[in-house]
């Protein structure tokens, strides 16, 4: 890893994805069953935003209804942030950090070919470690 790392080096890619209409119970058990915490929003074939397992746990709590009752579109977050999968990684890094962040979605020419967690930057950083 060094300033020519491109985010596609480290990025989880074809990443599990919902659909908008979906139950928040759907996005948490797939989250469960892929051990993610960050879903892309789908609505057809078109990436409209994000929901996180934070997203689910606060709508629940705050709405007062239960994940089987609420939509994800009651709750994702709308134009995430993305990248292409030629942005260097430091760069991503960086403006995770500033808007306090745990994911980047990779999109290149309109599609979602992936997703950077800060999870996937925590092992990049072990492997740098690891090699130094």
């Amino acid at each position: 890893m060094d300033s020519k790392t491109l985010v596609s080096h480290v990025m989880t890619p074809s990443p599990r994805t919902i659909n908008i209409d979906q139950p928040l119970s759907v996005a948490r058990k797939l989250m469960l069953e892929h051990n993610c915490r960050h879903l892309p929003v789908m609505d057809g074939s078109a990436l409209v935003g994000i929901i996180s397992d934070r997203d689910i746990g606060i709508a629940t709590e705050v709405l007062k209804g239960t994940a089987d009752d609420i939509l994800v579109r009651s709750v994702f977050v709308e134009q995430p942030f993305t990248v292409t999968s030629s942005t260097p990684l430091h760069e991503v890094l960086r403006e995770m950090v500033t808007l306090h962040i745990g994911s980047a979605l990779v999109v290149d020419k309109g599609k979602l070919v992936g997703i950077f967690t800060s999870m996937d930057g925590c092992s990049a950083f072990a492997e740098f470690l690891r090699n130094a």
